[in-house]
């Protein structure tokens, strides 16, 4: 069985719709490296751990294990923010937008609408 690192680094990479080479373009990373975590073969160093991090924009804890939420990182939370400062009616455009592309992809993700306060609800 591989290690948990090497389970959740290649569900995130699809999560992403990403390819080996892709995801290792993005973290500046030799493509048999990405190959070699995703085998289990290979633990990455600090650097590549933080790089594949942000290359993925999941959690750390996510990629450790720690958490069963993938998560979304500081640039996670700095969309977030930039979404909360729209007005009400960009942000219904956008909530559209994401659940039209979540559809087309199959996705069954549920997507939080946002109320005049910026307050997720399910929706």
């Amino acid at each position: 069985m591989k290690p948990v690192f090497a389970q959740r680094l290649t569900a995130a990479r699809k999560v992403r719709g990403l390819t080996q080479i892709q995801l290792a373009t993005m973290a500046e990373l030799d493509p048999s490296k990405v190959s070699k975590f995703e085998a289990g073969s290979v633990a990455p160093s600090l650097g590549s751990f933080r790089v594949l991090v942000n290359a993925l924009n999941v959690s750390a804890d996510y990629l450790l294990g720690l958490s069963e939420s993938i998560g979304g990182g500081v640039r996670g939370a700095a969309l977030a923010t930039m979404i909360d400062g729209l007005p009400d009616h960009d942000r219904a455009v956008l909530d559209d937008l994401v659940r039209c592309m979540a559809r087309r992809a199959g996705s069954d993700v549920v997507v939080a609408k946002r109320n005049r306060r910026g307050v997720g609800e399910a929706g």
